[in-house]
């Protein structure tokens, strides 16, 4: 009914589909680099399929232009790519933040229900530790270089933006942000359907200022196993020329896609995300220590006694699982969320809780730093099943 980018002539009133098609190619789409001659594509979109529907397709790659350019037109080699989103549109497509100023504002003026999406997230997907997260395990690691900067869902919120969902990241995840002008942005972060855990979401307008988000398990896929006897023989040469990186072949015991994706997250934990991301130091004293060993730092039994008593907890569940569990369980909760909790248990993570409690008592900082990680982890916004109320800038959990 409705189509425009940052660059189209054209308004509401006068918009045909024939001026749309003609602007519409990628040669009328271009937007200049700062301070250079060098002009590139921007597919940005809006779109009203139904009548009274905005969607807002925001294209953040943004290709930096390398110090040295080759001279040679449109070569690929003379830009970095574009995976950090978000923090350098603020730097590079300024024309972006203007447009959606605009559109916004007639959508307000128009009656239309504005909802924002892109490849990148608006805000802070790690429930906020992300400063915690860079003092343990560097600038360089756990994808924080892809994390935007506060600036960024201030521009957003400040230029209209109510409701975004983001992707890149292949996790579960909510994000809210208010500015000081009372500008309050939603970021839904989509799952992916190829990682864990894979879902996707369903959004239902209830009216102009009520939403419901509903996330969608693939708990069965059919035919998820048809590879799987590639993979026998991917294991069996891995096998062969004892390769240290051999993934366990537990996996292919999976009785189902949900099971499958959970094994393919334990195993990129065991084989690149700890000795990628992890201070070895850390890992020596931690990995192998039981619950039991944790929960017993800086206390003594009688303390424990105490604990164990008020929790309706006993010192044996706590020797069922080690660090490298809770690793595990933290990544499980990074990337999916609400969604991991049945996947542990309630029990589990009492325990993980009470753990951390005494870790934040300890003097040796990464523990500190490892049990303030974990609990804000626990502690994201409902990211399941939820209304989001853009009156009163609320989230209200819903059942799943």
């Amino acid at each position: 009914m409705y189509w425009e980018t940052p660059f189209s002539k054209y308004n509401y009133q006068d918009y045909n589909y024939e001026k749309a098609l003609k602007e519409s190619s990628l040669t009328r789409r271009k937007y200049a680099i700062n301070n250079t001659n060098v002009s590139l594509p921007d597919a940005s979109y809006l779109v009203e399929p139904i009548s009274g529907v905005w969607l807002l397709a925001i294209d953040a790659n943004v290709y930096v232009p390398n110090t040295n350019l080759s001279g040679l037109k449109e070569n690929p080699k003379d830009f970095s790519g574009a995976s950090i989103g978000y923090n350098n549109v603020l730097l590079y497509k300024k024309h972006l933040i203007d447009w959606v100023e605009k559109v916004s504002e007639k959508a307000k003026q128009k009656g239309k229900i504005l909802i924002a999406f892109s490849h990148y997230p608006m805000v802070d997907f790690n429930d906020d530790a992300s400063s915690e997260l860079k003092r343990l395990f560097g600038v360089n690691k756990m994808q924080l270089h892809r994390v935007p900067n506060e600036d960024v869902a201030k521009a957003f919120a400040d230029a209209g933006l109510q409701i975004h969902f983001g992707g890149h990241m292949h996790i579960n995840d909510t994000g809210i942000r208010t500015t000081e002008k009372g500008n309050t942005l939603f970021n839904i972060q989509t799952p992916s359907l190829a990682a864990y855990m894979p879902a996707y979401k369903i959004l239902t307008i209830l009216s102009a200022s009520e939403f419901e988000v509903k996330t969608i398990v693939l708990d069965s896929v059919r035919n998820f196993n048809s590879l799987f006897p590639f993979y026998e023989q991917e294991y069996a040469y891995l096998k062969s020329i004892k390769n240290d990186k051999i993934w366990n072949r537990n996996i292919l015991n999976s009785l189902n896609y949900k099971d499958f994706t959970a094994w393919h997250l334990k195993e990129l934990v065991r084989l690149r995300f700890l000795p990628k991301d992890f201070p070895v130091d850390f890992l020596e004293s931690f990995l192998k220590l039981t619950g039991k060993d944790l929960l017993e730092i800086n206390s003594n039994s009688s303390e424990i006694h105490k604990l164990l008593l008020s929790n309706d907890l006993t010192i044996c569940e706590f020797e069922n699982w080690t660090g490298f569990d809770m690793i595990f369980d933290f990544y499980r909760l990074r990337n999916s969320d609400e969604l991991a909790i049945p996947e542990i248990g309630l029990s589990r993570l009492k325990q993980y809780q009470m753990v951390c409690k005494q870790l934040e008592n300890v003097d040796d900082e990464k523990l500190v730093l490892w049990a303030k990680i974990f609990q804000k982890t626990l502690k994201g916004q409902p990211s399941n099943h939820f209304k989001i109320n853009l009156q009163t800038n609320n989230l209200e959990r819903l059942d799943p």
